[in-house]
């Protein structure tokens, strides 16, 4: 590609004019020739005619232009500094590896985020950690424990691993009991239950089980949102509960969202088969699809997004077509916040994508670009819009 050809694709996607054909051909241009010197050049024109509204603070911005080339696991993660101090400035803009990490307002043209970010009251990101309850009702802090084994539990033998609690049962005897793992706000954990299910836990999530499935059934109950993956035994069906709805598998990859504070239930299926039951409603679930559940109705949802659905067991917020409402949800879960809104909420949706393991005010600097207006006190998030 010659280089009127990339100044031209760089400007059209800068002032915002570019087609999808012009952002694909630019993104893909950008996989293939990261180290490219007009490239360079032309990143440095643009970083030296950057408006103060997208000032380059190399503090704040290397972090997250590093987070960004290392979520991509593509060659651009060995570019060099002088990549990396010219990207910074415009890296909203014309993004990286097909990837851009920016919001969009729908109701404004797309903007770079401001780099002048406030540290006042700054959270950390949430992280792994979790509370096992025993059988016994004592409770154990999984945050800081190292690997090894943790607790007898009926038949089974708890340990953890890696970050994973991980039960072995011991099949000789009958003996079962019931453990809960919860995870408060700001933290997710993994567990590997004793038929070898492994599942995953996002913030303000909890799942009860039996530390050995000697039935007919595997029945677990969920509250918050986890993602399994089941090992398959058909000779005994895996039950999850939530609420008054129940999702039948077998063997399969899944999603289930089920937030108090969401106005749905949402399974959705990444891989087999789910049959989701409520009081008479019935569907059965093909890869790809969701079942959505309100407070009147079980409805099927085709082609859904899954890798929105996944975002955060893969490091991400994921704000795709969000309202205001559910990103700063979302917010408040993963940086343990109260919530205030004060005056109308706005109807704006969003567009974008922002690892999890930025502080609360790195995140908090893109919303307000994006016109969102707030202020923390202590860990409340006061929204004003």
């Amino acid at each position: 590609m010659d280089e009127n050809r990339i100044n031209y694709l760089v400007r059209q996607y800068a002032t915002n004019q570019a087609t999808d054909d012009e952002i694909e051909q630019l993104f893909e241009w950008l996989r293939l020739n990261e180290k490219d010197e007009v490239l360079q050049m032309q990143l440095e024109e643009m970083a030296s005619s950057t408006s103060p509204d997208a000032s380059y603070d190399p503090m704040y911005w290397e972090p997250v232009i590093s987070q960004i080339l290392r979520t991509e696991r593509t060659p651009v993660r060995s570019i060099g500094k002088r990549w990396v101090r010219y990207a910074a400035a415009v890296i909203l803009i014309v993004g990286v590896g097909g990837t851009a990490f920016f919001l969009i307002n729908k109701s404004k043209t797309e903007k770079p985020v401001a780099s002048n970010v406030k540290t006042n009251n700054d959270l950390p990101p949430g992280k792994d950690g979790a509370i096992l309850t025993l059988s016994d009702g004592s409770k154990v802090l999984l945050d800081s424990i190292g690997n090894g084994v943790l607790s007898t539990q009926g038949s089974a033998t708890v340990s953890i691993h890696n970050s994973s609690v991980i039960y072995k049962d011991d099949a000789t005897t009958n003996d079962a009991v019931y453990n809960t793992m919860s995870t408060p706000n700001g933290r997710q954990y993994q567990l590997v239950l004793p038929d070898g299910s492994k599942v995953w836990l996002n913030a303000a999530s909890s799942i009860t089980y039996p530390t050995a499935f000697k039935g007919k059934e595997r029945n677990v109950t969920i509250t918050g949102e986890a993602y399994f993956e089941i090992a398959k035994d058909h000779t005994k069906p895996f039950h999850v509960k939530v609420n008054d709805m129940d999702v039948q598998v077998l063997g399969t990859r899944f999603n289930i969202n089920s937030y108090g504070d969401e106005s749905q239930i949402n399974t959705t299926l990444l891989d087999g088969g789910v049959k989701v039951s409520r009081n008479q409603q019935v569907c059965v679930l093909k890869p790809g699809q969701q079942a959505s559940m309100d407070n009147s109705e079980l409805k099927v949802v085709n082609n859904v997004n899954l890798d929105q659905v996944m975002a955060w067991k893969n490091g991400l917020f994921d704000f795709e077509h969000a309202g205001l409402k559910s990103v700063v949800s979302q917010l408040a879960r993963w940086y343990d916040l109260d919530v205030k809104y004060e005056g109308t909420i706005s109807q704006r949706t969003f567009r974008g994508k922002i690892t999890r393991d930025l502080s609360l005010m790195q995140v908090l600097a893109i919303l307000k670009d994006v016109e969102v207006n707030f202020k923390v006190e202590g860990r409340t998030l006061v929204v004003t819009n």
